[in-house]
Formats: structure tokens, C-alpha cells, sequence
């Protein structure tokens, strides 16, 4: 089987011959034999089958480009070659002659083991893998959909530089050769599908550290050595549905004594549901293959605050109860995602000595937000211990609550809060003592809300919007302001800490009212005073309007319309009134006149008003004319 990208490619045809060493003498082999055109991209492709004399051989698989690769049978107590090809996920050496296994065929003609596969790998150390997913262009791969396009990214460990990558191809597979001695961590990122409740399907970009995980902080090392290596498995799985949930302890189980202050760890323990299987490939998957991500360790079902690595230290408060870990497992090259849990085990007393004396604290203070509660820790003997400080809200613990002192806020309110304090003393067992809960938190009330006030300018189109200030609300915090702007009394529509003015807001006052809100306590709603009268925009005249053309009767004079400017960079609308003598011209109101008799031996001006809705309109005339000729 090709052990690169070609893998799970049915189209990977290749010309196969298989050489037949002595199991004694690499020299040269004993026999050869021409398999012709072999499926080498799959494991349902076409076998070769070869025949020999009774003796002990070596095999190995030459393909057509000279690449090759010696039989190792990895499970010498099965022919399965499905089996077989499971079994290869994770490390293998390079291989040589004397690392190949022997075939012993005996005067029946019966050759032990008789069926295996003969991987071909790159002649530099490589990675292979791919992602799972079922992303719109995924292709399947025996039984699994392959991400074609996805990529996979090495980084030596420490650093953030890529020195190795490499691309699904058709087949989907994705392989990455070349690599030097060193520290590896590898991120797989590809295309999957979501399905929302409302809305379409559509495709998202996600990343995973290998082996399935988010942050690279938990990203398994893969270490190559100096003598090379080949590393077959390196998936991610970002398909959307678990293949199924396990039995309790199909896949996992809790490894040591269960009481408190000892430690405990979560090891696989890989079952493929089958009678007789085989240990060899039992054991090379709980080492290579079987992966726990997401634990959670629950003492009867209940999550321990923090407890999310394969190791635990059990806590006093999981004393006498059934201690279970639940996690994510991933098996068969990363392809079945599962829920998975242990068998539960009871855990027992810490044991360490007791303690004399065990103080259970207390709590005093008002219970509202904004209030602080103090607790008060009795004597625990002996002395000369540690204390470590936990508040609770609902018994679940407050993120950097560890103090003896909280200040509640608004998330507090409706909930009923405890205290915990931890002692440790070298051996002693830990102590610990969590104080009654208190009634409930109230909801809390501002002690300081000011009223609203809107700021100007006043005067619309002048570049900048009203605003409002808000003013401090008390008790301290976090308070959440929403808007909503009034015109004369009605809505406008607008909702946000910035009014944009328009024209219909001119001579119009504004008012906005605001409600400060915030977790746990009561919302207030206040009205501002109405602001100022709303003045119009302004139009400024940078230039008079002129004329051009002759002044006499029969030809046609032309304004410019003068030079006009707002502040915020609108153009003005230009009406025109021609004026004969002072008077206006009846019909005269466009940019162009042509004289008339009429005109002839008086003085021909132009009036250019310029408008804006919400603006002040302004008119300028331009200087006369000479008085018009015949």
C-alpha cells in the first residue's frame, strides 16, 4: 500500500513485484515474481499472491518508480489485513533486511504468517494523515468522508514557523515528507458543514491540534529521531455527528486508588467490541491511536470545579461518592468520535491523618449587590496550616473569588452564595468546609441616576451630531445604556448615543431618554429636557455671482451663479431672477437671458438664491451690466 498521498486513491495503479529473500542472506533475492498492475492505493485493491518452497524468507514490495518497502507483520496472531492496516496508525522506523519478519512456509506448503500489508513510505522521515469532515467537497475514503483541500502544518515545538506543509489531493489524504530530526506539533485545519436550526447549510473554516484538539497547549508531541520515522494518523475530525456513546469503560478507565489526596489518572483501554482480539493491536492502539480530549471528572455526575486533564488529585468534597470521568474519544485513525465515560469507583477517606479541629466558616454582610460579605473562619488545629479561599454562587465557584472578603454584583442576584476554605498541612489529609449558603441575593437598586442631558451644537448640517451625557450612576459598575430620541414628543427612530439631525428637525426640540441597565438590578428610565430649538444650516457666499456676454439687445447673457459652500460639504440648489433697471423680469429665471428692446439704454443685474432643505436660504445679485445697446 502506498503510504503517501496516493493512499485510498483508486485510480493509484502501480506495476508491483514482490522479492523473496533468504531469511539468512540480503544479498540478493531468492526469487521475484511480477505481480503486474496492482490497486496499491487501497486495501480492497488487488493482492499478490506469491508461492514458495518450504523455508524461512524475507519479503519485500518493489513498486514500478523504485520505491519499496520490507514486510513487518504487526500482528503475528491474525491474517486480517484489514486488522493489519488499523494497526499501522502511529510511529514506524525505518525498515531494513533484518527488521523485516521471517515467513516460515513448511513442507505442507503452509506459510505462517500467511496475508499481511507491505506499506511504502517516502524515503524521508513524513507524516500522514488527513481531516475528517463532511464539507461539500469531501470524498470518501474506505468508509470515512476526507476533506479534499484541507492542509496540514508542522511546527517544531516552542516556535511559531511552519517548516513542513502539506495539501489534500483527490484522494484526500494528505502527506508531508522531508522532515529533519526534531520536536513536532502539527495543526490540520479544513472546510466543514453547519446546519443551524434557521437559516441554510453553509461551510466554516476550522483548525484542530493534533489529536483533535483546540488549543495547542494540549497538542500531542511527534518526535523524530535521527534513525527517521514514519508517523501514520496524524487526523483531525471536524465532522458534525458522534459515531455513537460507548459503554462505561469501552474506552477508558479510572488507573489507581480512589480516596482523597491521592492521585488518579484516566488510561484508554481499547475495545473493538469483538471476542479474541488481538493484544498486539489492542496495545498498539491504546499507545497510538485511541485519543481522549474534553474530560470532565464528576463526582456522582457532578463536575469537579477545574478538573479537566486525564490526571486527577481527588478533591475531599468527591469523599463517598461515585467518581466517573467523562471525555471525547476519538478511534481508528481519529475517525469514530464518541462519548465515552469510565466505570465509576467509590472514592474513600484521604489516608492522612485527620485533623483535630475543623472550623466551618460563616458569612456576614448585606445581601445586595454592591454590598461586600466578610467570612469568618474558626481555629483548625493543628495549626501552623494553609488556607486557600472559595466563593460560591449557587455552589459553583466565582472566577477570582478567593478572598475572605466579596463584593457581590449584579450576577449574584436571585442566587444564594457559600464560602469554602481548603486547609493543607504536610501529612495531614486536605481539609475542607464549605459555610451555609445565604438567603437569597436581592435585586439591586441604583442609589445615583442623573438625569440625561442632550449637547449641541444646535444648528443642523454644522458637521457633528447631538450627544448625550449620561452622567456617574451609583453604586459603581458596568451600567448598559439604551437610547431612543424624541421630536416634539414623537419617535424619530433613531436609537443610539448620537443623534444625526435633518431637515425635519429644524425649529423642532430634542429629547432623548435613556435607560441604564445592569445585571441584577433594576432598570431605570429617564427623559432628558428638550434641547434648544433646532436652528437651521448655513450657506455661505464665497463669491457674487457674475455675468458674461455683450450688453446689447439680441444677445444672451450667462451667470456663473457665484461660489457657494455648507460646512458639511452639501451642494446648494440655485434658483435665478434676471432684473431690469432693478425691476424683475417677468419669465427671466434660468442661468442664461437674451436681451430685449425692452432693455435697451438700461442696466441688466441677476439675483442667485441659494437653497438647502433645513437651511437658511440666501440671495446675492451680481453687479450690473452696462446699459444696453441697440
Amino acid at each position: 500500500m502506498r503510504g503517501d498521498q496516493r493512499l485510498f486513491d483508486e485510480n493509484s495503479v502501480e506495476h508491483v513485484t514482490i522479492e523473496a529473500y533468504a531469511a539468512d542472506d540480503a544479498s540478493a533475492p531468492v526469487e521475484v515474481f511480477d505481480e503486474g498492475e496492482l490497486q496499491t492505493g487501497s486495501i480492497f485493491g488487488g493482492a499478490a499472491t506469491v508461492e514458495l518452497p518450504p523455508g524461512d524468507y524475507r519479503l519485500r514490495a518493489v513498486l514500478g518508480d523504485g520505491s519499496a518497502g520490507w514486510w513487518v507483520d504487526l500482528l503475528p496472531t491474525t491474517n486480517d489485513e484489514i486488522l493489519e492496516m488499523f494497526a499501522h496508525s502511529g510511529p514506524h522506523a525505518f525498515r531494513e533486511f533484518e527488521d523485516a519478519s521471517i515467513v516460515h512456509v513448511s513442507d505442507e506448503g503452509v506459510a505462517e504468517p500467511g496475508h499481511g500489508v507491505v506499506p511504502i513510505f517516502p524515503e524521508t522521515s513524513s507524516l500522514l494523515g488527513g481531516v475528517f469532515s463532511d464539507s461539500d467537497d469531501a470524498v470518501t475514503a474506505v468508509i470515512a468522508p476526507l476533506d479534499v483541500g484541507a492542509t496540514m502544518e508542522v511546527f517544531p515545538v516552542g516556535s511559531d514557523d511552519v517548516v513542513a506543509s502539506g495539501v489534500a489531493g483527490p484522494s484526500g489524504v494528505i502527506s508531508v515528507d522531508g522532515l529533519a530530526p526534531g520536536d513536532y506539533q502539527v495543526r490540520l485545519t479544513g472546510d466543514r458543514t453547519v446546519s443551524p436550526e434557521v437559516g441554510s447549510p453553509y461551510q466554516e473554516t476550522v483548525s484542530q491540534w493534533w489529536p483533535m484538539e483546540t488549543e495547542r497547549s494540549a497538542a500531542k508531541t511527534i518526535t523524530v529521531t535521527e534513525a527517521g520515522l514514519h508517523y501514520v494518523g496524524v487526523t483531525a475530525n471536524f465532522t458534525t455527528e458522534d459515531f455513537g456513546t460507548t459503554e462505561p469503560g469501552d474506552r477508558g478507565t479510572i488507573q489507581g486508588e480512589a480516596a482523597v489526596d491521592l492521585p488518579v489518572e484516566l488510561v484508554p483501554t481499547p475495545s473493538l467490541g469483538g471476542e479474541g482480539e488481538d493484544p498486539v493491536l489492542i496495545q498498539r492502539i491504546r499507545d497510538y491511536d485511541l485519543h481522549m480530549t474534553k474530560v470532565s471528572w464528576r463526582a456522582d455526575g457532578v463536575p469537579i470545579p477545574g478538573a479537566a486533564s486525564k490526571s486527577l488529585v481527588i478533591p475531599p468534597t468527591a469523599e463517598g461518592k461515585a467518581l466517573t470521568a467523562h471525555f471525547t474519544s476519538y478511534i481508528l485513525f481519529g475517525l469514530f468520535r464518541e462519548d465515552a465515560e469510565t466505570p465509576p469507583v467509590e472514592v474513600g477517606p484521604s489516608p492522612f491523618a485527620p485533623w483535630l479541629e475543623q472550623g466551618v466558616p460563616t458569612i456576614a454582610g448585606d445581601l445586595v449587590p454592591g454590598a461586600s460579605l466578610t467570612a469568618t473562619i474558626p481555629t483548625w488545629r493543628p495549626g501552623a496550616n494553609t488556607k486557600s479561599f472559595q466563593w460560591l454562587r449557587d455552589g459553583v465557584p466565582i472566577a477570582d473569588a478567593t478572598k475572605r472578603t466579596y463584593k457581590l454584583t449584579g450576577a449574584d442576584a436571585g442566587s444564594r452564595l457559600s464560602f469554602a476554605v481548603t486547609v493543607v498541612k504536610p501529612g495531614y489529609s486536605t481539609g475542607y468546609q464549605v459555610s451555609d449558603e445565604t438567603d437569597e441575593v436581592a435585586i439591586g437598586a441604583f442609589t445615583q441616576t442623573p438625569v440625561p442631558k442632550v449637547k449641541g451644537p444646535f444648528r443642523y448640517a454644522n458637521g457633528n451630531p447631538l450627544t448625550v451625557t449620561t452622567g456617574t450612576w451609583k453604586p459603581a459598575g458596568t451600567t448598559d445604556f439604551a437610547y431612543e430620541w424624541f421630536r416634539d414628543g414623537e419617535a424619530t427612530g433613531q436609537n443610539g448615543a448620537e443623534y444625526e439631525l435633518s431637515p425635519d428637525d429644524v425649529g423642532a426640540t430634542l429629547t432623548v431618554r435613556v435607560t441604564g441597565s445592569r445585571p441584577g438590578y433594576e432598570s431605570v428610565t429617564l427623559d432628558s429636557e428638550p434641547s434648544t430649538a433646532i436652528l437651521p444650516g448655513k450657506i455661505t457666499s464665497d463669491a457674487v455671482p457674475t455675468i458674461t456676454g455683450a450688453a446689447q439687445v439680441g444677445q444672451t447673457l450667462t451667470t456663473d451663479g457665484g461660489q457657494w459652500s455648507t460646512v458639511t460639504g452639501l451642494v446648494p440648489d440655485l434658483s435665478y431672477e434676471w432684473l431690469r433697471a432693478g425691476d424683475p423680469i417677468a419669465g427671466a429665471t434660468a442661468a442664461q437671458y437674451t436681451l430685449t428692446a425692452a432693455d435697451r439704454n438700461k442696466v441688466v443685474k441677476v439675483r442667485v438664491t441659494a437653497s438647502l432643505p433645513g437651511f437658511t436660504s440666501v440671495t446675492k445679485p451680481s453687479v450690473g451690466t452696462a446699459k444696453v445697446a441697440q
